[in-house]
């Protein structure tokens, strides 16, 4: 009987092996994606999958020469780590780097569990994936949000990327206002090209970016939907992917149309003055000289670089005492007009005297300039003294001194030759003031109009000639009691400079109006700047459409600037403490939440700001019960914060673990349960089979064939009745891991059970 038991277990053994041998076994072990290692807990490697040659670029063979140490980098510091949570649990998941046959390392996911095999002995299964890709696409998404935070930062101008065939992949809303696309979208997939004017400005372009790598301020004109064009600014370059391949092409794009017209505006006065041969001079309130005409070479003797830097007192030399030169730029620094007569030197030493207009401007630095226009009339007071002095001699001589008419004459044709030069001079000068395309005009004391531009009349229909001498009021009453009158009266009365805007009924235009005191009342300068204002308009409807976005935004969202100050604050945030926005706004974060100093909360904030680094975690509420995800990250105002109310995953993590010790505390018991319960069922199993094994011998043969048949049966199913008993007690030892469910072929399970059943009877 003793014999018959070690024989009946050798026979279980090897159908274990015939098992894992199995054409099933194989066929589900050769073409699973993943690699598998089935080891020895030592780090032995017993068998690999095709997957794992592939992976590692060994063969079977040699993956099993090396052993698991030589497919791991040791240095990898989640090594440890996962052995020992093996150890502990029985089975471990997780990330390591791993080594293939070239020597690359490259990341991988692997899940690994202990078992038994037949025989008891322990054994572990190795699950490997690569995860090069996933890691690249994350990699990849990181890159794009950083780009995504850049076109955010200068959304004031067009943000367009590129790919390698020329075709839009992404714009910003701003590129989509500019070239007056109705949403960014109906710009993706068209091709750049179609955005120039010019097609070869295009293939400018790209030929600098592949010579230089990068191309700042590229001058074009640009092509909008509608088919108008307008001139652009480009600051283009490459964008490359993980292999620092190019990609495409990406540009930020700025409409300088205006600025042009301003240049060339500039270009134009600047040129007619230094034509103008009368000396045209600018200085600070310091008498420093800012700019110097041909006009006023001609003039002085000094060149432009001469005179550049010096003061006037340096380079004109005026024929006034200190004091009196103090006076007249005092009279002239207060009240912003003066005219007046004023005697200087030539470079050469030479006497000249010049009538002079003086205007008081605001550079482009804000600061205050004068520019004056130097007319010489040398000439002309020399002649009117000289006239002077002959009717003087006249009247005291007129009986000892004869006059030639001759001499008369050629004085006279001098004075009408000089009073001709004189209106020349005034008609350059009134076609300067015609050329102004602001609005301009003069009223003196009494409000009637001493000239005005053909810009300003034509704007109301009608001709310059039609204002002189009429009253500024009785011809538009409709101004009287308005913004107008208000700044024209206090600059007619305080000699003040003063400014306004104001709306034209006439075409429908806002202006901006200047108002400078003069000698013969005031000055007006009225610039258009509807342009302006409806820039400004639309400025306001995207800031709105911003913040509607953000307020659209269901998680906790709030900025902070680099003093703890709200600079931003979503209504979702703002809500959840029953407050509003503006009651965020400027005021200090650790004085609204002080229960949060000393906090994880505070101590990443303050790493964010001063780091610059994005940080993330987990925290609970201290003004309220709920949990959150916070994400930290720094912004040029300071950092921007995103909270999100995780209070319900939190609630199902704990219900899920207590579930999982729950079922943990199921699975011992009842592995327990089965253990017994195979131990206890042994007894009566072993004694049935004994004793039918005696009653066998001593009867076999001597009982009909029935009988010896019914013994037979008792045997053999006290056999199987023992093998299922061991097959409980090895399956409670087990991992109770559950498998998915899975189509199974009846068919071929059924065979499998037919040759058990042939080879045990």
């Amino acid at each position: 009987m003793g014999f018959n038991m070690v024989k009946s277990e050798e026979n279980i053994d090897n159908k274990n092996e015939k098992l894992l041998k199995s054409s099933e076994f194989r066929t589900f072990f050769e073409n699973i994606l993943d690699a598998v290692l089935l080891t020895i807990p030592d780090g032995t490697i017993l068998a690999a999958n095709p997957a794992a040659e592939e992976l590692f670029g060994y063969t079977e063979e040699e993956i099993c020469k090396i052993g698991r140490n030589g497919l791991l980098d040791k240095d990898d510091p989640h090594l440890p780590i996962l052995i020992k949570e093996r150890i502990r649990t029985g089975k471990a998941k997780g990330e390591l780097k791993f080594i293939r046959k070239d020597g690359t390392k490259f990341p991988g996911e692997m899940s690994t569990s202990v078992f038994k095999d037949g025989n008891g002995d322990k054994r572990t299964s190795m699950v490997i994936r690569d995860i090069t890709k996933r890691k690249q696409a994350d990699k990849a998404l990181k890159n794009s949000e950083e780009r995504y935070r850049s076109i955010l930062e200068n959304i004031q101008d067009a943000y367009i990327r590129a790919d390698k065939k020329g075709n839009i992949i992404m714009a910003s809303p701003s590129a989509a206002l500019m070239y007056k696309f109705d949403s960014p979208q109906e710009m993706i997939g068209i091709s750049a090209h179609s955005l120039y004017k010019k097609p070869e400005d295009r293939r400018n372009l790209i030929e600098q970016l592949l010579k230089q790598g990068k191309v700042e301020d590229y001058e074009s004109e640009a092509l909008r939907k509608d088919g108008t064009s307008f001139l652009v600014s480009v600051n283009s370059q490459f964008h490359y992917n993980e292999q620092n391949q190019i990609q495409g092409t990406k540009a930020f794009v700025r409409d300088i149309t205006e600025r042009k017209k301003a240049e060339n505006q500039i270009e134009y006065q600047a040129n007619l003055l230094s034509q103008v041969n009368d000396a045209v001079i600018g200085f600070t309130p310091n008498l420093l000289i800012t700019y110097w005409n041909k006009g006023a070479e001609q003039m002085y003797g000094y060149s432009k670089n001469e005179a550049l830097g010096k003061t006037t007192t340096e380079i004109l030399r005026p024929n006034y005492n200190p004091g009196e030169y103090q006076k007249l730029n005092e009279e002239i620094n207060k009240r912003g007009i003066k005219r007046a007569l004023v005697h200087v030197k030539h470079k050469n030493g030479a006497k000249v005297i010049a009538e002079i207009d003086s205007t008081q401007i605001i550079n482009d630095s804000g600061n205050i300039e004068y520019i004056i226009v130097y007319r010489d009339i040398t000439q002309q007071k020399n002649l009117e003294e000289k006239r002077q002095e002959l009717l003087e001699q006249v009247q005291l001589f007129n009986e000892e001194l004869e006059v030639s008419n001759e001499e008369l004459q050629s004085i006279t044709e001098e004075l009408q030759t000089r009073n001709e030069e004189i209106q020349q001079q005034k008609n350059k000068i009134s076609e300067i003031l015609e050329s102004i395309q602001d609005n301009f005009y003069v009223i003196d004391y009494n409000w009637n109009y001493v000239y005005i531009n053909k810009q300003s009349a034509n704007a109301v229909n009608m001709e310059p000639q039609d204002f002189i001498g009429q009253n500024h009021w009785k011809m538009f009453p409709q101004y009287v009691g308005t913004v107008m009158e208000e700044n024209f009266f206090a600059a007619m009365e305080k000699r003040e400079v003063r400014q306004f805007k104001i709306y034209s009924p006439y075409n429908n235009n806002s202006f901006l109006d200047t108002v400078y005191p003069s000698t013969e009342g005031i000055t007006i300068i009225g610039t258009n700047i509807t342009v302006r204002k409806k820039a400004e308009t639309e400025l306001e409807r995207a800031n709105q459409k911003i913040n509607e976005i953000l307020n659209s935004i269901q998680d906790d969202f709030y900025v902070l600037d680099h003093n703890w100050k709200f600079v931003y604050v979503s209504e979702v945030f703002s809500s959840k403490i029953n407050k509003t926005p503006e009651d965020f706004v400027g005021q200090n974060i650790w004085n609204m939440f002080p229960k949060h100093i000393g906090t994880t909360l505070e101590e990443n904030f303050r790493a964010a700001l001063s780091n610059r680094v994005i940080k993330r975690f987990e925290i609970g509420g201290k003004y309220t019960d709920a949990w959150y995800r916070m994400n930290v990250f720094p912004s040029a105002e300071g950092i921007t914060i995103i909270g999100t109310d995780i209070t319900e995953i939190k609630k199902t993590e704990n219900e899920l673990e207590k579930t999982l010790e729950e079922l943990k505390r199921s699975n011992k018991e009842l592995e327990q349960f089965a253990y017994i319960s195979s131990h206890d069922l042994q007894e009566p199993i072993r004694m049935v089979t004994s004793f039918t094994q005696l009653l066998e011998r001593r009867y076999k043969g001597k009982l009909d064939n029935d009988a010896d048949d019914y013994i037979e049966f008792i045997v053999e199913g006290s056999y199987r009745m023992k093998y299922l008993i061991d097959d409980l007690l090895t399956f409670s030892r087990v991992s109770n891991d559950v498998d998915e469910f899975e189509n199974v072929d009846l068919e071929k399970v059924l065979k499998k059970c037919y040759f058990q059943f042939i080879l045990i009877h």
